[in-house]
């Protein structure tokens, strides 16, 4: 997927990245299998789920974030919001 998907997002000058709660060295064992080239951030401290209050109230175990994509228009303004899993409705390629 990943190496499908950064190919268009280089020509339409877009740029990805993705925070997660994992660790730097499992976000990497979960990157360069499938080609990844955007930047991954680790928040393991899940300092972003706070901040921006999007803990996923179905799992309290795991205490993961509910899945955000943002579109961002020039000068960071966010343009469209889009939150839940893919099989929910968030976009994709």
């Amino acid at each position: 997927m990943a190496e499908v998907l950064q190919p268009k997002a280089a020509v339409a000058y877009t740029q990805m990245a993705t925070i997660a709660t994992d660790e730097h060295h499992t976000l990497q064992e979960f990157r360069l299998p499938v080609g990844a080239q955007w930047t991954f951030l680790s928040d393991p401290g899940r300092i972003v789920q706070r901040e921006l209050d999007i803990q996923e109230c179905t799992d309290p175990e795991h205490d993961s974030m509910i899945p955000h994509t943002l579109v961002l228009k020039p000068g960071l303004i966010v343009h469209r919001a889009y939150d839940d899993y893919w099989f929910w409705g968030r976009p994709s390629a």
